[in-house]
């Protein structure tokens, strides 16, 4: 890969490895370049990415839901997003990028993630659908007009079914993030010199062994505030409440 202009214009080999102080704040990496501009940038270039695959999927699973409804969903279709939701994303990322002999590994990246993403969203709302279309309250809306997507919409997305949606959203996050960031630590998903928090961790990783672990730790600790952070906003709204054991 070529680096480009703005890759180049910030490496300095002489100030590589440079402690925390006033002008870099967390030092320095291998090829001088400011650590906490670099996870910044492993923010937005790698991690929001994978944030809006993950909503962008959650959208396409309820609006193809929506759009399906009232027919009977197929077998196979039930079967595939069950299979699908079933397998770990790492392992689906990991055979997709194999396949793929390494081209536009990160866009695989994105694919992989979203169709997990899709899929556990459309699995969660068939299962839902399937459980409470026969209750009481339900029926007895459909008899007064209401149409099978009103129910759905009207008694499941934005009141039954909200909270353990809002949870696997959350979950989905997390195992988004943290699949691509340990793509990244492999070298397989964003490569240098772009920034993912994966390879930032990768690229320090010896250092952190031999007594400075700032960089390391650093990375780790934001891809732990991206991670969590949607669940803590999540539980500060109306309604949350956590689900029952299974």
């Amino acid at each position: 890969m070529t680096m480009n202009s703005d890759a180049i214009s910030q490496i300095d080999l002489g100030g590589a490895y440079l402690p925390p102080s006033a002008a870099h704040w967390l030092g320095t990496d291998y090829l001088g370049r400011d650590l906490l501009g670099r996870i910044g940038t492993a923010i937005v270039d790698a991690s929001l990415p994978v944030m809006a695959t993950v909503t962008g999927g959650f959208l396409i699973a309820a609006l193809v839901f929506l759009l399906w409804l009232p027919r009977q969903f197929p077998v196979p279709m039930i079967t595939a997003t069950a299979t699908i939701r079933s397998l770990p994303a790492g392992l689906l990322a990991f055979a997709v990028l194999v396949l793929a002999g390494g081209h536009h590994r990160f866009e695989f990246v994105l694919l992989v993630l979203g169709i997990a993403a899709t899929a556990a969203a459309f699995d969660h709302m068939i299962n839902c659908w399937e459980r409470d279309r026969h209750l009481g309250y339900w029926e007895a809306h459909h008899a007064m007009g209401g149409s099978a997507r009103r129910c759905a919409v009207r008694l499941g997305m934005t009141q039954g079914w909200s909270a353990s949606a809002l949870q696997l959203f959350c979950l989905s996050l997390q195992t988004s993030l943290a699949v691509e960031a340990t793509l990244g630590y492999l070298g397989l998903g964003i490569q240098e010199p772009r920034a993912s928090l994966g390879n930032i961790i990768a690229a320090h990783y010896d250092r952190a062994l031999k007594g400075y672990p700032i960089p390391t730790l650093a990375a780790v600790a934001a891809l732990l505030l991206i991670s969590t952070l949607p669940q803590i906003i999540a539980k500060t709204m109306p309604g949350w409440r956590p689900l029952p054991p299974a």
